[in-house]
C-alpha cells in the first residue's frame, strides 16, 4: 500500500519524520491568521486589530468541526492502515467526504444566521462589528472547500506522508501573504478592503490549495482519492466518525468557547485590552503549533500500532515523545523570556497595547512551554480512539480550574489580562494532571471499536 507503515522500524525515527514536516505545515497554516494579523495591525491599526480578535475565537470554533472529524479520520484510517485493509480504508474516506460536505454546508448556513448574536455576546465594540461580521461571513462561504482540505490532510498523515500536506499550506500561506496587502490596502485598480480584504485573500488560498490537493490525492493516491462511487452514509462508517469526531469536536469547542470567554475578559478593558490579547494569541498559535504536530503524531503511530496488534507497545511510543518534547520546550521557553516584545510588536505599536501584553505574558508564559508534554498526551490518548476522555479533561478544566481562578480574581479586583493569565495557567496545570492520571491506569488499552466496524465489508 502507497504511504509509510509507522508500526515497523525505528519509533524515533518514524516519529521524525512525520513530526518534522507536520511542524512546518501547521506552522504555514497558522501564517493565515498571523499574516492577516500583520498586516491589518500596521495597516490598520488597534480598531483592525481588535476586530481580528474578536473574529478568532468564532473562526476556530467553526474549525472544530474539521479538527473533531479530521481526527476521526485520521485514527480510523491509521487503525486499518496498519491492517492492512485497502477495503476499509476507501469505504472510510468515501462516509468522511460525504459526511464532511453535509457538515460543512449545515455549519456555513448555521453561522451565517447567527453571527450578529454571536458577535454581541462577545460585546464586540461597536465600531469593528460590522468588518467582523463580514470577515467571518465571506469565511463560511468557503468553508466546505477548507474542510474537506482538512480531512484530506490528516488521511494523508494517517497513512505517514506529512509531506504533501505540507506542500500544500505552503501554496495556500506564500499566495495569501501576496494577497493580503493588495486587498487590504488596495493596489492599483484593486480597491482597498481592509478587514475584509484579509478575508478574502484567505478564502481564495484555502480554495486554491483544495483544488490542488484535490487533484494530486485523485492522481497519485488511489487509497484516498475523491471516488463518487465510493462517497457512502453507510450507518456503520457514519457512527464511528461521529463516536470518535463529536467528543474531539467538543473538547475543541470547549476550549473555543473559553476562548471566547477570554475575548470577553479581554475587552472590558476595552481596545488596548482587546488588542493586547490579541497580540498575544498570535505567540501563543506559534506555542500550539511547536506542540501539535506532536498531537498528531502520536495519534497516528499509536492507532497503527494498534491496528497493527501491537497495543503493548504503545508504551515505547510515549517513551520515545517524552525524549524529544523537551526540545520544543526549550524553544518555546526562549521565544517566551527572549523574544517575546519584538514578537508582540510586529502587530501592534501602542506603548500601553504593549505594556498590557508583556504584563499578561509574564504570567501565561510558564504554561506555554508545558504545551507539548499536553498536547503529546492527549494524542495518544486520542490514537486509541478515547476521544472522550480528552473532552472531559478539557470540559473539567474549564469548569474546574479557569473559570473559577478568572472569577474569583475579577472580583478581587485585578485586571482583567492578569485574570487571563492565571485562569489558563491553572487550567493548563489540571489538564496535564489528568490525562496523565489516565494515561498511568491503562484504561486507554479498552477497544473502542465493535465487531460491526471491524468484521464490516
Amino acid at each position: 500500500m502507497k504511504g509509510k507503515n509507522l508500526a515497523e522500524g525505528s519509533i524515533i525515527k518514524n516519529m521524525m519524520v512525520l513530526i518534522i514536516p507536520m511542524f512546518f505545515s501547521n506552522l504555514l497554516n497558522q501564517l493565515y491568521n498571523i499574516t492577516d494579523g500583520i498586516w491589518i495591525g500596521q495597516l490598520t491599526g488597534d480598531t483592525g486589530m481588535s476586530a481580528i480578535t474578536n473574529v478568532y475565537p468564532i473562526i476556530i470554533i467553526i474549525s472544530c468541526i474539521s479538527i473533531g472529524f479530521g481526527l476521526a479520520t485520521s485514527v480510523l484510517i491509521s487503525r486499518f492502515y496498519g491492517a492492512k485493509d485497502e477495503s476499509k480504508i476507501k469505504r472510510i474516506m468515501g462516509a468522511s467526504y460525504a459526511f464532511g460536505c453535509i457538515t460543512a454546508v449545515l455549519t456555513t448556513l448555521i453561522g451565517i444566521i447567527f453571527v450578529r448574536s454571536i458577535l454581541k455576546v462577545l460585546n464586540t465594540p461597536q465600531e469593528v462589528f460590522e468588518a467582523a461580521r463580514a470577515y467571518i461571513v465571506i469565511y463560511l462561504l468557503t468553508f466546505v472547500f477548507s474542510h474537506i482540505l482538512q480531512i484530506i490532510t490528516e488521511a494523508l498523515r494517517s497513512i505517514g506522508d506529512s509531506k504533501s500536506p505540507l506542500i500544500f499550506a505552503a501554496l495556500g500561506t506564500v499566495l495569501n501573504i501576496i494577497l493580503d496587502p493588495i486587498l487590504i490596502q488596495g493596489f492599483w485598480i484593486i480597491p482597498g478592503m481592509g478587514v475584509i480584504g484579509a478575508s478574502i485573500a484567505t478564502s481564495i488560498s484555502i480554495f486554491v490549495s483544495f483544488i490542488v490537493a484535490v487533484l494530486y490525492i485523485n492522481k497519485k493516491n488511489k487509497l484516498l482519492m475523491i471516488d463518487l462511487k465510493e462517497l457512502n452514509l453507510e450507518l456503520v462508517y457514519v457512527k464511528y466518525i461521529f463516536k470518535i469526531g463529536m467528543p474531539a469536536l467538543l473538547q475543541s469547542v470547549t476550549i473555543s468557547i473559553l476562548i471566547l470567554f477570554e475575548v470577553y475578559i479581554s475587552n472590558l478593558s476595552g481596545v488596548i485590552g482587546s488588542s493586547a490579547y490579541g497580540a498575544v494569541s498570535k505567540l501563543e498559535q506559534v506555542m500550539v503549533v511547536l506542540s501539535a504536530s506532536f498531537r498528531t503524531a502520536l495519534a497516528v503511530m499509536v492507532s497503527q500500532f494498534i491496528g497493527a496488534g501491537k497495543k503493548d507497545e504503545c508504551k515505547l511510543i510515549m517513551k520515545e515523545f517524552l525524549k524529544l518534547a523537551s526540545i520544543p520546550s526549550l524553544i518555546i521557553a526562549l521565544i517566551v523570556t527572549v523574544f517575546a516584545k519584538p514578537f508582540i510588536m510586529i502587530f501592534i505599536n501602542d506603548p500601553l497595547s504593549i505594556a498590557e501584553a508583556i504584563k499578561y505574558l509574564a504570567i501565561v508564559g510558564f504554561s506555554y512551554i508545558t504545551f507539548p508534554l499536553k498536547s503529546g498526551i492527549k494524542g495518544f490518548i486520542a490514537g486509541t480512539g478515547h476521544t472522550k476522555v480528552v473532552f472531559v479533561t478539557a470540559l473539567l478544566g474549564g469548569l474546574l480550574a479557569e473559570l473559577p481562578v478568572i472569577l474569583i480574581l475579577i472580583n478581587m479586583g485585578f485586571d482583567s489580562l492578569v485574570c487571563l493569565g492565571w485562569g489558563i495557567t491553572a487550567y493548563v496545570a489540571f489538564e496535564i494532571a489528568a490525562t496523565a492520571a489516565y494515561y498511568f491506569t491503562d484504561r486507554w488499552k479498552i477497544e473502542v471499536l465493535r465487531k460491526d466496524l471491524l468484521e464490516s465489508i
